[in-house]
């Protein structure tokens, strides 16, 4: 049972517990609604706040569509028309994605995919106000993810707990919801960080978490 317990733990919860669909995204229902039938005849910006699931939505997205997942970014944007021109090698088509795009040096280059890609393209940022995104935003159907609600983060976590065999008492995950502000990975990690190595969890664990 303790080595069970452990194996259960040797992978941050943040990575394990990761979606791979998109009914399993926490929040932003009508932004998945609209992602599954969208037509692609230009790239989306998606936007919002840190933490609220952008690139995960994304993956999952890929996952649905069965479009194969690539990831343009300052090591390979040299040699991305190649990237953004063709398709994969087993026929399927590409999802191309940028995350972090107003951090990419040659902005340049960026605006130059948006025109040239054959392939759909998802933008993705946390600083949407950013000047550098401003050809970039007129090229781009932009979508913006809001902040789930804590009563939806409360949710998720509670199914963390069940799978992890975790006994859940009295308002800890509420508190740990709360304390997160509509940061989905923030709530999972300080959910690890109160349960790790327990079998059950409590509001007396409230003080392991710094705020």
């Amino acid at each position: 049972m303790f080595g069970y317990k452990n194996l259960s733990f040797s992978k941050m919860w943040v990575n394990k517990h990761k979606p791979k669909k998109l009914e399993e995204i926490v929040g932003n229902k009508k932004v998945i609604e609209g992602l599954r039938r969208y037509n692609w005849k230009k790239p989306l910006l998606l936007y919002g706040p840190t933490g609220v699931g952008k690139t995960t939505l994304v993956e999952a997205l890929a996952n649905e569509l069965n479009f194969d997942l690539v990831e343009i970014n300052d090591s390979n944007i040299e040699n991305s028309r190649g990237i953004v021109q063709s398709h994969s090698l087993f026929g399927n088509r590409k999802l191309v994605f940028i995350d972090n795009v107003d951090r990419i040096h040659d902005i340049r280059t960026v605006t130059k995919i948006l025109k040239e890609s054959r392939n759909p393209l998802i933008l993705i940022t946390s600083d949407f106000k950013s000047k550098r995104l401003a050809t970039v935003k007129k090229l781009c159907q932009k979508v913006q993810m809001k902040r789930p609600t804590s009563a939806s983060i409360i949710k998720l976590l509670r199914d963390i707990c069940e799978k992890e065999g975790i006994e859940v008492r009295g308002k800890i995950l509420k508190w740990i919801a709360e304390n997160a502000s509509g940061d989905v990975r923030a709530a999972i990690n300080d959910l690890e960080t109160v349960a790790k190595g327990k079998n059950s969890i409590g509001e007396e664990d409230m003080g392991l978490i710094e705020e």
